[in-house]
């Protein structure tokens, strides 16, 4: 039954990209979201279902194609400061983690060419003002506390959506990052949402 929901949900998304206003389609996707949610089956996340700044995500299933669909955790990858998805990708594969879905997020800020020599890259939250001044984390300044907060607001909704939609638990979803995507995690977990 996950095999034939994993494929119903995939020709339903590419339905909606060709036809974004059609409401039967939408509502048919809905149908598979609620079908899966009852069968205990773990879709990927639509993305129509995240907040436009984080719509650039992949999410991978588990490596065994008999899990795949029955996942039992969600591991959510979030890059460092001038970072990217992709290599994150790589490593979900290398770590090819069993019953284990990962969703693996580029940061909502999207850096000018002028920072940095790799392209794309993002930030999660705001370390330089408008003219490239590095922000000092000091007494009073709150630019770069405030983006972080804000940041981490942003991916408590998408998770609070991603489980209500897909079915995750609070206990089955596992948060990791790197450099300034760690401070995000810190953050999300020293200030988890109201349940």
């Amino acid at each position: 039954r996950a095999d034939d929901l994993l494929e119903a949900r995939t020709v339903l998304e590419e339905m909606c990209r060709k036809s974004p206003r059609d409401n039967a389609v939408k509502a048919a996707v809905q149908e598979v979201y609620v079908r899966a949610q009852a069968e205990g089956v773990r879709l990927r996340p639509p993305s129509w279902l995240l907040p436009e700044e984080l719509r650039d995500f992949e999410y991978l299933h588990a490596p065994d194609p008999q899990d795949q669909g029955l996942e039992r955790n969600l591991l959510v990858l979030l890059h460092g400061f001038g970072g990217q998805k992709d290599p994150f990708v790589e490593l979900a594969g290398k770590l090819s983690l069993p019953k284990t879905a990962v969703l693996v997020l580029n940061g909502p800020k999207e850096m000018p060419e002028e920072l940095v020599d790799d392209l794309p890259a993002f930030s999660w939250f705001d370390m330089f003002d408008e003219d490239f001044v590095f922000i000092e984390p000091k007494a009073g300044e709150r630019r770069r506390l405030e983006s972080l907060e804000s940041t981490a607001s942003l991916l408590a909704g998408t998770l609070a959506s991603i489980a209500g939609t897909c079915g995750w638990g609070a206990g089955e979803v596992f948060v990791l990052g790197y450099g300034q995507g760690g401070t995000v995690a810190l953050e999300f977990l020293a200030h988890p949402p109201a349940s």
